[in-house]
């Protein structure tokens, strides 16, 4: 299973902004993406898009082996990105956080979701609305993968370790 995780800056036109001067590089668009996945022969993909308008990534890539969760829907803006913040509002509720208590991609989406809309809310901000969808077929093998790693605990965090004795 591929798995790719961008974050950058969205557009209304559903591009990632991949700019890095002094190279002249093509922005991301999810036609563009879908064909690289393609003509790489990468089947399996769990693909995940924090920046604004992210939800415009959903229809051109969905198929039955892919998972795509995004920050936010094709409409509206995302939170937290810039040079002071180590996560956006997406990248921290799902990664540093809900990913830590579950193996499950959906699950912790789920959680993810509610924390980032109370954060929104808390920040007097116009909610994300991430989005998520997953093909049936990659939701059976992350199931089959969520059911192996079941088997080992969860990792604990560098803080967990310092009260433990």
């Amino acid at each position: 299973i591929a798995f790719l995780y961008f974050t950058s800056h969205g557009s209304k036109e559903h591009e990632l902004s991949v700019n890095f001067w002094p190279l002249k590089l093509n922005q991301i668009t999810p036609i563009s993406l879908k064909k690289m996945f393609d003509d790489a022969g990468i089947k399996w993909r769990v693909i995940v898009v924090s920046a604004c308008y992210s939800g415009g990534y959903i229809e051109p890539l969905k198929d039955e082996h892919t998972l795509i969760m995004t920050a936010s829907d094709a409409n509206n803006t995302s939170f937290g990105c810039g040079s002071e913040s180590d996560f956006t509002y997406f990248g921290k509720a799902m990664f540093d956080e809900e990913l830590r208590k579950t193996y499950s991609f959906t699950q912790a989406f789920e959680q993810a979701k509610l924390s980032i809309l109370k954060r929104e809310k808390t920040d007097n901000f116009e909610p994300s609305n991430p989005q998520i969808f997953a093909g049936d077929k990659i939701a059976s093998k992350l199931k089959e993968l969520e059911f192996r790693l079941a088997q080992t605990p969860l990792p604990q965090t560098a803080g967990e370790h310092l009260h433990e004795k």
